[in-house]
């Protein structure tokens, strides 16, 4: 923008997604939020309502063909408005740029559409700021630049006068002119301004352009970022994204870019170098740039000096400069979970360490938790413990009705430390859930479940579980050391030495106890031995003999609004789980092991 303006916000009243959205603009602009929130609508009411009002100052007319927009998303503009289409009496929709002068007074110029009473014609009022309403409506600088994502690269461009290319950049369709852009990059001498932004993400990067005017149709254009010269339209597609923002920026200095997620294509190393180029390119420009993404790593980069802008719904969630639950929430997918639980259809939401929650899903739907009122998101493993109580004290404040349960496997803690995880947990306002054995997997593999899905004596399976765990006596020992080594890390930051004996507590039982063995690792030996045998058994399927008297105390215990609910120590008089079935005897015989080899008396 001109310098004597400072955008500070737009407010869109009724375009597609977006019933009211009033945004607070910065330099540089992050929109964020889950599948159909609006972040694709917020880009293109900007540039479509940019369209609206050049047309109207060009025609010089309030009402116009919708053939003198340059941009418009739809083949019929009435379909654009939110809800109901735009008409010409009552349904009317608008834009406006809100902005500060010189003096420091906000002023602003609102774009005001409707339908005209002639079929296919575009109305248009602009009432606000003289001024800015021309900076806004500009037809020789585009105030706003739209980009959405990269689109092929024809493999011949012909040469086009920078009028049509112009118009062809501002009706969006700028991939179709990327080598004319260029071309007059050069010829207006801003070739080493376009390398320096470019080179922020690709240090490597070089351009060759070549035209004659006298003898060439086509524009040639060479690209490197480091190994060789090949032609443009072969460069890798990351490569093209940021040429093609960078170079909109060094030709038209757009008032505004809008980027709809120009991290797609890019390597997650990348993406963090294009976070910097944008904060540089919105830092050392007159651009002011609002970028849409799904990308956690741009989001990181990007958390202490962009705007951020979440959408919900259609509407603004949340905005500001320092918002640290985003990350997490764009790593979790959780973005269109928050949607189901204001809409009142999540009544339990389960935060995971484990990236795969099916078997996580068997227990608790077993356990009593309906499937259909129930949310299960995965945060990463146990050292990202802190971003899950984060989330899980933002959810508790907006949604007391909905129960948050974290989950964190055992792990060889002991009560003690187990206690305290359970109580860090307590204190976000969530509900602990910290597996009675090692880890989720350990319920499939005990031996009243085993039994019963062979069909043979609870005894019987105690000794061929017992003769797994021997034969990889020496692999178990090392997952127990590994696991108490965390365990002290996670737990004992600088006081590792304050941590209980691993050696004390691991023992020098051959083979270790059930207690000491990962569920994981048990499946991991016990699947090949099953794999021969006839009945082909699945372990991880429910059976009555699952015991899951943890969960259903959970379960409970939120039913009844009770509070005195510890994960590790439940208190059994809460639970009333389902007694195991006693297996009985197949005339088919338990699968048979080798016999244990190699296994050392004590522990290393």
């Amino acid at each position: 923008m001109s310098r004597d303006y400072e955008l500070t916000g737009v407010k869109v009243q009724f375009f597609r997604r977006l019933r009211l959205a009033d945004v607070i603009l910065r330099g540089l602009n992050l929109v964020v939020g889950g599948n159909s929130s609006g972040k694709s609508s917020l880009l293109q009411a900007i540039h479509f309502g940019v369209s609206v009002a050049t047309a109207r100052r060009v025609t010089e007319k309030e009402t116009f063909s919708q053939d003198a927009l340059l941009y418009c998303p739809s083949n019929d503009f009435t379909e654009l408005r939110h809800a109901t289409p735009y008409t010409n009496q009552t349904h009317w929709g608008s834009l406006t740029f809100l902005a500060k002068t010189p003096s420091q007074t906000v002023v602003e110029h609102r774009i005001s559409i409707y339908r005209a009473r002639n079929k296919g014609n575009v109305g248009c009022r602009r009432t606000g700021d003289v001024r800015l309403g021309q900076l806004v409506s500009d037809p020789s600088r585009p105030f706003s630049v739209y980009v959405p994502g990269l689109a092929g690269i024809s493999r011949v461009e012909e040469f086009r006068s920078e009028g049509v290319v112009r118009r062809g950049v501002a009706g969006g369709d700028a991939n179709l002119y990327l080598r004319n852009v260029l071309l007059l990059i050069k010829q207006k001498g801003r070739l080493p301004t376009l390398l320096e932004q470019v080179k922020q993400v690709f240090p490597a990067f070089l351009i060759q352009i070549d035209f004659n005017q006298q003898v060439d149709v086509g524009i040639e254009v060479k690209v490197t970022d480091g190994t060789q010269f090949v032609p443009l339209e072969l460069a890798g597609t990351g490569l093209l994204q940021a040429l093609q923002i960078f170079s909109y920026i060094t030709l038209f200095e757009p008032t505004v870019l809008l980027l709809d997620e120009p991290d797609a294509h890019l390597h997650p190393n990348n993406q963090v170098a294009l976070a910097r180029a944008l904060i540089h390119a919105s830092k050392h420009t007159d651009t002011q740039i609002i970028c849409s993404t799904h990308s956690r790593n741009l989001v990181e980069a990007l958390n202490d000096e962009a705007q951020f802008i979440w959408l919900r719904e259609g509407t603004i969630a949340e905005q500001g400069t320092y918002m640290p639950l985003v990350p997490l929430l764009m790593d979790i997918g959780a973005f269109d979970s928050l949607d189901r639980i204001k809409g009142g259809r999540t009544d339990w939401f389960v935060l995971s360490e484990d990236s795969d929650m099916s078997m996580l899903q068997i227990l608790f739907q077993h356990a009593g938790f309906p499937a259909n009122r129930s949310e299960f998101r995965s945060y990463g493993t146990s050292s990202k413990l802190e971003a899950a109580l984060a989330l899980a004290t933002y959810l508790r404040e907006l949604w007391p009705a909905t129960n948050v349960i974290i989950h964190r496997d055992r792990d060889f803690m002991t009560a003690e430390e187990a206690e305290t995880v359970a109580d860090k947990i307590r204190g976000a306002d969530a509900i602990p859930f910290i597996t009675m054995g090692s880890d989720v997997e350990s319920y499939f593999t005990g031996p009243t479940h085993v039994a019963l899905l062979l069909g043979v004596s609870r005894e019987a399976t105690e000794g061929w579980l017992s003769q797994v765990a021997q034969l990889n006596h020496n692999d178990a020992v090392v997952s127990y050391v590994r696991k108490r080594d965390e365990i002290k890390h996670l737990l004992y930051r600088g006081r590792s030495d304050q941590a209980p004996s691993t050696t004390q507590l691991m023992g020098n039982q051959v083979p270790l106890p059930s207690s000491h063995l990962r569920g994981k690792d048990m499946l991991k030996w016990i699947r090949p031995q099953l794999a021969s045998d006839e009945r082909k058994v699945q372990l991880i399927q429910p059976t009555p003999a699952l015991d899951l008297s943890d969960l259903i105390a959970i379960r409970l215990a939120a039913q009844s609004n009770t509070n005195q609910i510890s994960t590790g120590r439940i208190p059994r008089a809460l639970a009333t789980p389902s007694q195991p079935q006693q297996a009985q005897p197949s005339p088919l015989p338990i699968p048979q092991l080798p016999p244990a080899r190699g296994i050392d008396s004590g522990a290393p």
